[in-house]
């Protein structure tokens, strides 16, 4: 059996920012697939990848092995021109890589905080639980553990160790400073974020987290 790597972009947009595309993580998946983002916001699926794999979509070339891939909404010029559009003038790889550098800084800037606040050694020192805010390009997930992060090889790692309260606590308290995060522990950044009025929504965010960490230090730490 031959395994392959699948990389997702549905969400942060540009793949590379994570390793799907040549950029980002040292990772080469064998299929990219993506989403909204390059159908200009309107419903879309693509997928590209290595051109062994995609040979086998080839019309031209059928037979054994090879795979079929009709669709009613394969041919959807609508959202096939919304999409060029949205790529050509809006979503544009200078925007793609400012949204990704937005995003380690707002990484950067929390987890700094955590330091500062004495919740961010968490990641395992003295037994005590930490925050640590992990993700690639424009996504942001928040981490609370005891485990170093080096000693951390699967969800499963992530579960035994986490107590899902505290994701629900930093969920309310940030609806109560007006701002959404998924009850999960995660966010992702969008383009409006980019401009001055955004980015100072994004100042307020982290301010709002770095006093999250220090009013619930001691539960944090647990």
């Amino acid at each position: 059996m031959t395994s392959r790597l699948f990389a997702g972009g549905g969400v942060q947009g540009e793949p590379g920012a994570c390793g799907g595309g040549g950029g980002g993580a040292p990772l080469r998946p064998d299929l990219t697939t993506l989403g909204k983002y390059v159908g200009g916001g309107m419903p879309c699926g693509a997928f590209g990848g290595r051109a062994d794999v995609m040979a086998l979509f080839d019309p031209r070339h059928g037979g054994p092995g090879s795979l079929p891939h009709a669709g009613t909404f394969n041919n959807n010029v609508l959202t096939m021109n919304v999409g060029a559009a949205g790529l050509e003038a809006v979503f544009t790889p200078d925007a793609a890589r400012a949204l990704h550098r937005l995003g380690d800084d707002v990484r950067d800037r929390i987890n700094a905080l955590a330091l500062a606040s004495d919740t961010g050694t968490g990641t395992g020192t003295g037994g005590k639980r930490g925050v640590r805010v992990l993700g690639c390009g424009s996504l942001l997930v928040f981490h609370f553990t005891r485990t170093p992060l080096a000693r951390i090889a699967s969800p499963a790692d992530w579960a035994a160790d986490e107590d899902p309260r505290l994701l629900d606590l930093l969920h309310l308290e940030m609806l109560r400073a007006g701002f959404y995060l998924a009850r999960r522990g995660y966010a992702a950044l969008c383009l409006p974020l980019l401009a001055p009025e955004g980015r100072a929504a994004l100042d307020r965010f982290v301010d709002a987290v770095g006093a999250f960490l220090v009013r619930f230090r001691e539960l944090i730490e647990g």
